[in-house]
């Protein structure tokens, strides 16, 4: 399990950004968008890649993803309460269709998270791979509207639909592993086995990005993943998510929640090898 665990962790390697540009030069310039006049589909509203990389050199090191949420996109999306996405510019097509959905613990270091879905599309010498130009990431703290109190389409039919529609679920492993111990996360994860498994997917849509995570914590929180115990940070996440689950069966869910983590981490460990060979 070490040397399995070093094998993922070697592929660690930091985005060192060129500067401190303003974040202002990716949103739009006009406000028609964000009126009303055009209508997006969650799925609909995947940022990509490259706006991702762009916008987190723009941002202090040390701000965890809430942070991000409370002093970036709250602020810039105030005027006309809406999604990050809906006032992004359209300047090389930064919106487009979700191509994959990003689960990952809000309270985690941001750059941590780019860090992570940075090295998922790069080759052996750290360059992005020529496929990653069309790749669109589905990231809740863009693709959610958080100034809309109560519910949130994350738990409708649209999630339901976005999951279905990309190609995978990345699981973004934080260096303690939290997200593993996140009610809304664990609902994620059930959720993209539950729809591969009724569409009969040929592999497996779930991804495990563990570049920044802590071997011990790997295993111990995979071992305490339990969706009774896990955190939810709002309640009617705990109304509606645990009683969807909660229908399923805890113990089934728990089991199909761990094989599928235990696969992902095996596919991402042969990945790792085959890059180092």
């Amino acid at each position: 399990e070490s040397s399995l665990s070093g094998s993922l962790l070697g592929l660690f390697r930091c985005f060192e950004g060129t500067g401190r540009p303003k974040r202002e030069y990716l949103l739009r310039a006009d406000s028609k968008h964000v009126t009303g006049l055009i209508r997006r589909h969650t799925k609909e509203c995947g940022v990509r890649l490259e706006f991702l990389l762009r916008f987190a050199e723009a941002l202090p090191v040390d701000w965890s993803s809430q942070d991000v949420l409370e002093n970036a996109i709250l602020p810039e999306t105030q005027k006309y309460r809406c999604r990050y996405a809906d006032v992004v510019s359209d300047q090389d097509s930064y919106v487009g269709t979700s191509t994959h959905y990003v689960t990952h613990n809000l309270q985690a270091p941001f750059h941590e998270l780019v860090t992570c879905i940075r090295r998922r599309f790069c080759d052996a010498d750290g360059e992005l791979h020529a496929s990653a130009a069309s790749v669109y990431l589905w990231i809740d703290i863009f693709a959610v509207n958080y100034h809309v109190h109560g519910p949130k389409l994350e738990y409708g039919a649209e999630l339901t639909e976005v999951l279905a529609s990309v190609e995978a679920t990345l699981l973004v492993l934080d260096g303690r592993c939290r997200v593993l111990n996140r009610l809304l996360s664990l609902f994620e994860l059930w959720s993209t086995i539950h729809l591969a498994k009724e569409s009969k997917a040929k592999k497996p849509k779930l991804e495990l990005l563990p570049f920044c995570a802590h071997p011990s914590f790997i295993r111990n929180e995979w071992l305490r993943l339990d969706v009774r115990t896990s955190l939810a940070l709002r309640d009617f996440d705990t109304n509606m998510v645990l009683h969807k689950l909660m229908c399923k069966g805890v113990l089934r869910v728990n089991r199909s929640i761990r094989h599928a983590i235990a696969d992902a981490a095996y596919t991402a460990a042969v990945d790792a090898i085959s890059l180092r060979t």
